[in-house]
C-alpha cells in the first residue's frame, strides 16, 4: 500500500472561484488540473489543508513597490468575512458531494488514516487573519469548522508584520492574544507569509507547535517568502513543522527546478535538521504566475518524489515523517 500523504496547503476553493466557467466534475481526472478526486486517491492523499484566501483582487493604476504576484493588482481584505463565507460554501459543497470529511477533531484524523478504505479529509484554513476583526470572532469561525489560521498573508495587519514589511515589527499585542485564544480552543497557527520577527515571536508565544505551511529555503533563494536556519532551528526546538512548497521561483533561482532539485533539497534538510521538522505543502492551485517543478505537475507525481527520496538514501521512517507523521504529531497536540 502506498504511503499516506498530507498536503499542508492547497488553494482548491480559489481555483474553483477563479475558474467558474470550468464545468468539469471534480471527480474527473483532468490532465491540466493539479488535483481532483481521482488524483488524490491515486496518490493516497488522506488529508489536505484546504486554504481560504480572504482577499479580493482589485486593479490599481500604479505599481506598488511591494512583493505581489502581478503588477497593478492589489489584494484587498476589506470584504474578508464575506469572502470566507463563499469559500466555506465551496468546501462544504465538495464535502457533501464527494464524501470528504471536514476535520474538526484529531479522532476524525485517526479514523481516516486507520481506515483500509481510502478516505479524504479537509482541514479548513484561512490564509491570513484579516477577517478576524475582533479576537472573539475566532470562536465563530471555529464553530464553522475552521481549524487553522494564518496570521498574515503578504500584507502586514493588526496581528503581525508580513514578509513584505518595510519595518519588521514582529508580532503585535493583538497577535499575541490571537495565538493565546487559538491555542486554548484548538486551532493551529500557520506562519507562512509572516516576517522573520513575527515568525520567531509567534513560535515562542505559542504553547502548541505551529506550522509554516508552504515555504522554501532562504539560503537557496533569498526571497521574503522563504525561511532561514534560525527559523527552522526554533521550529524544531518547539516541535513544529514546515511544508516544502512546489513554487518554482522559491526553490531555485534563474531556472525552473526539477523533481531532482526538490529531492536534493529535502535530503539536505534531513541531513541538517533531521526528518522531524519537514513536510509537504505544495501550494497547488495557488501558483498564479509560478509553476511547479518539472516532474511534479500534479499530486499524483508526489509518489515519484517519495520514491526518489528512498532511492537517494532516506529511510522508510524518514519518508513517513515527511509524508504524514510530522503533521499528524502537530495536529494531535493542537486539535481537541
Amino acid at each position: 500500500m502506498k504511503t499516506p500523504l498530507v498536503d499542508l496547503h492547497e488553494d482548491i476553493s480559489l481555483y474553483i472561484i477563479r475558474n467558474f466557467n470550468d464545468r468539469y466534475d471534480f471527480n474527473e481526472d483532468l490532465d491540466n488540473r493539479y488535483g481532483d478526486i481521482p488524483k488524490y486517491k491515486a496518490a493516497n492523499i488522506r488529508l489536505i489543508f484546504a486554504s481560504i484566501f480572504p482577499g479580493l483582487q482589485s486593479h490599481i493604476i500604479y505599481n506598488r513597490n511591494v512583493y505581489d504576484y502581478h503588477n497593478y493588482i492589489y489584494n484587498s481584505f476589506t470584504l474578508g468575512t464575506l469572502i470566507v463565507w463563499e469559500h466555506l460554501k465551496i468546501y462544504y459543497g465538495l464535502s457533501n458531494h464527494f464524501n470528504i470529511k471536514i476535520i474538526e477533531t484529531f479522532r476524525e484524523i485517526k479514523e481516516i488514516f486507520e481506515n483500509k478504505k481510502w478516505m479524504l479529509g479537509f482541514i479548513l484554513h484561512i490564509e491570513g487573519a484579516d477577517p478576524i476583526i475582533e479576537i472573539d470572532d475566532i470562536h465563530m469561525i471555529y464553530r464553522l469548522g475552521v481549524r487553522s489560521i494564518g496570521l498574515t498573508w503578504n500584507k502586514s495587519n493588526r496581528y503581525g508584520a508580513a514578509c513584505t514589511a518595510i519595518k519588521d515589527y514582529g508580532l503585535t499585542d493583538a497577535g499575541y492574544e490571537l495565538i493565546k485564544v487559538a491555542n486554548k480552543i484548538g486551532m493551529i497557527i500557520d506562519l507562512a507569509h509572516a516576517s522573520k520577527n513575527t515568525t520567531m515571536d509567534a513560535i515562542k508565544a505559542s504553547s502548541k507547535p505551529v506550522v509554516i505551511s508552504h515555504t522554501n529555503l532562504r539560503w537557496h533563494v533569498d526571497h521574503p517568502r522563504n525561511i532561514d536556519e534560525d527559523i527552522i532551528n526554533m521550529l524544531k526546538m518547539r516541535d513544529g513543522v514546515f511544508g516544502y512548497s512546489f513554487i518554482d521561483t522559491l526553490i531555485k533561482k534563474g531556472e525552473r527546478p526539477t523533481i531532482n532539485d526538490v529531492i536534493e533539497q529535502l535530503i539536505e534538510i534531513v541531513d541538517k535538521f533531521g526528518s522531524c521538522v519537514i513536510s509537504i505543502g505544495t501550494d497547488y492551485f495557488g501558483f498564479l504566475k509560478s509553476k511547479p517543478p518539472i516532474g511534479l505537475e500534479n499530486v499524483k507525481t508526489i509518489i515519484r518524489l517519495l520514491a526518489g527520496l528512498e532511492e537517494n538514501g532516506l529511510s522508510k521512517d524518514e519518508i513517513k515523517d515527511i509524508a504524514y507523521r510530522n503533521v499528524l504529531r502537530v495536529l494531535e497536540k493542537n486539535l481537541k
